[in-house]
């Protein structure tokens, strides 16, 4: 993600500029990709476009300087990376801070003083990877600095490869063991990848790791060592002249240099335009055939710079966005974050070219008056430059720490609720003298189980005279089958609603078994159900893909609840039915909402819940959970001045479920006081 400017003046390697079309091209991939832009799936590719270009170029600076001076200066080579990478990282970081503390609710972004410090550290890939914070999938907001993974990889490169190139070349004296280095590393990584991809490991590791990902940065290493053998090979002196790069003798050697551009180019288009995150292929080669595709075009660039591809890549434009690709890769991603649907209103191209321009505005500003000038010492003086690293930490810090104080202390949670604050509802039918608790089970996916941490809580279970216990299982409603589509993803579904995911350590027995297990160790007077998260989702019924608005689907879901009320309802248990909430997991890329969160599925599903409850008014009831926390039925994270929703746009707070339980237990307590004296009905509330 650099540019040759800073390179021009430390080495032997003429200014390629083909090199600045291929950044280009890779920083418009990546934010086409971010961008939700059809056809770009795999968009997300391009940066290793940057990888193959960081492993040539730096390669040959190293190389360029021990030819030289049979020595590398490690402390001015880290200082002009320094030089080159901070300025527009801190501004970038001031940014985030100002717009997690002013722009977003408060706490939206809770971990990003850990993100923050893992970014200024270069370590925020492993970070990512420790949180499990999700690239392609995250169901909270996604952070603001996920980008910085790609440079977190890059600066351990760099941090590292110059001492590996000192020491071989040091010891050795020889670039052919540095060539096979190379070549082996490359490889290395990329059978690594596949081992820890088909380990079961999660893809995130394989994703993130710097050991997995540096195939790209070694296949670019092993061309700048591979140019560097074959120009040996070209000067009877054996050693570079300023400025000239190796070229092919023949007339067909340049053919066959220009003809693997082409096809390196089309192979690189075609794996942006033709992969998709949720594929496997990435990982058994495709990050590797990327690496080779790249180092085909930069080799058409150095053997045949007349070829039509390098002629491409060498126009302004392309020669332009490809100078200032650094800023444009970590300015994008913020700016994506905050110019969403909801602060502008657009949707598609609009939103996406509207996200561009303020991307390329801010980029060039920070480009021609920050970064460069820094880099070019004109910024400040020399005898000054070295305060602008310890004063722009200081300043990220500081902006960082003010900008995440207090968070985590969300009104309500794990507190009593204010009086103010309680929703308002019937009184508790109060206990017969001398009765025992309620006995309550709760079932449902983790949308249930979230719930059930906020009602279990000791003073809504004294007040209400119930005891609660929480089943939800993870991923898992009442409808069964294999695969489900989520936020644009594909995922096997449990094992416990006939899926192939085993969670280790779990109960992966199927969800009616461990529902009996539960009953007969509880022994409930009232069976709670919070489904529906699951249930709306795109999945693989009989072997097609759809959802619950095809009304094939929905009499199967209704068939299952169905299920689940005569299995509850056989053991002389009572059932309540919660209508499932309204959700709202951000925007796709594009700035339209997730199918999921679609209105039209929820309602579909809320009305077969009051379908089969009706159907068995002896047993079963309806609590209108949905209308409780979704006024005017759209999607709202706080409900009378309670943060009731967690920043995933789907679960509940502790202090949500203690909010929701005088609205939600006093009927489910009064449904159990009915089972327990024998006397038929149940109670239902706002159904």
């Amino acid at each position: 993600m650099q540019d040759d400017e800073s390179a021009v003046s430390h080495t032997r390697l003429a200014y390629l500029p083909a090199l600045d079309g291929v950044r280009a091209c890779a920083v418009v991939a990546v934010m086409a990709f971010h961008g939700g832009i059809p056809h770009f799936a795999g968009g997300f590719m391009g940066v290793d476009a940057f990888f193959v270009l960081s492993g040539f170029l730096i390669t040959s600076l190293l190389i360029g300087e021990w030819r030289q001076t049979l020595t590398i200066k490690l402390g001015a080579f880290w200082a002009r990376r320094a030089r080159r990478l901070l300025p527009a990282l801190f501004l970038m970081l001031l940014f985030v801070a100002f717009f997690a503390s002013v722009i977003v609710p408060r706490g939206t972004y809770g971990a990003l003083r850990l993100d923050a410090l893992a970014t200024l550290l270069y370590v925020s890939n492993w970070h990512f990877i420790l949180v499990n914070s999700n690239y392609f999938n995250e169901t909270a907001a996604s952070s603001p600095l996920l980008h910085t993974w790609s440079l977190a990889v890059e600066e351990q490169f760099y941090v590292i490869w110059p001492l590996v190139v000192l020491g071989v070349l040091h010891f050795t004296r020889s670039l052919r063991a540095l060539f096979a280095l190379c070549c082996a590393a490359a490889l290395a990584s990329a059978l690594w990848m596949s081992v820890v991809y088909g380990g079961g490991l999660d893809t995130n590791r394989a994703y993130l790791g710097t050991d997995t990902r540096s195939q790209c940065l070694f296949i670019g290493c092993a061309l700048a060592v591979g140019l560097v053998l074959l120009s040996q090979r070209s000067h009877e002196e054996g050693r570079l002249v300023k400025g000239e790069l190796w070229q092919p003798r023949s007339a067909r050697g340049r053919t066959l240099c220009a003809v693997g551009g082409v096809a390196g180019a089309g192979a690189a288009v075609a794996i942006w335009v033709g992969t998709t995150s949720s594929s496997s292929f990435p990982y058994g080669g495709g990050f590797f055939l990327i690496g080779l595709a790249v180092a085909a075009v930069i080799l058409a660039a150095v053997a045949a710079p007349m070829s039509i591809v390098p002629r491409v890549l060498s126009l302004t434009p392309m020669r332009y966005v490809g100078r200032i690709s650094y800023g444009l890769y970590i300015w994008h991603w913020p700016i994506f974050i905050w110019l969403d649907h909801s602060r502008t209103g657009l949707y598609g191209y609009e939103l996406f070219g509207l996200r561009v321009l303020v991307t390329f505005a801010v980029s060039v500003v920070s480009f021609h008056l920050i970064e460069r000038p820094i880099r070019l010492g004109t910024f400040v003086s020399q005898w000054r430059a070295w305060l602008v690293v310890p004063a722009g930490v200081a300043a990220v810090v500081a902006a960082v720490v003010a900008a995440t104080t207090g968070v985590g202390a969300t009104a309500g949670a794990g507190s009593a609720l204010p009086p103010a604050a309680t929703p308002t509802t019937a009184t508790t039918t109060p206990a017969p003298v001398g009765a025992q608790p309620v006995q309550v089970l709760l079932f449902g996916d983790s949308v249930a189980l979230t719930l059930g941490l906020g009602l279990g809580e000791a003073s809504s279970q004294q007040k209400y005279d119930y005891v609660l216990s929480d089943k939800g299982i993870l991923g898992c409603g009442v409808v069964d089958g294999p695969e489900v589509q989520l936020m644009g993803t594909r995922y096997a579904t449990p094992l416990a609603c006939g899926g192939s995911s085993e969670t280790p350590g779990a109960d992966n027995r199927p969800w009616q078994i461990q529902w009996q297990s539960a009953i007969f160790e509880v022994r409930p007077n009232v069976v709670v159900l919070l489904a529906g998260r699951w249930e709306v989702v795109d999945r693989k019924y009989q072997g097609a893909w759809t959802n619950i608005l095809n009304p094939a689907f929905a009499a199967y879901v209704k068939a299952q609840l169905e299920q689940a009320s005569h299995l509850v309802t056989s053991t002389g248990a009572r059932m309540v039915f919660l209508t499932a909430p309204c959700t709202d997991e951000g925007e796709q890329p594009d700035g339209a909402p997730w199918p999921e969160d679609d209105p039209a599925r929820l309602a579909v599903f809320n009305k077969l819940v009051r379908q089969v409850a009706a159907a068995h008014p002896q047993t079963d009831s309806v609590v209108n959970l949905f209308g409780a926390v979704c006024p005017k039925d759209r999607y709202t994270s706080s409900v009378g001045g309670v943060a009731v929703r967690r920043t995933d746009g789907v679960h509940f707070t502790v202090a949500g479920g203690q909010y929701l339980a005088p609205f939600l237990m006093p009927p489910i307590v009064a449904t159990g006081r009915a089972q327990a004296a024998g006397t038929a009905g149940a109670v239902s509330a706002g159904g």
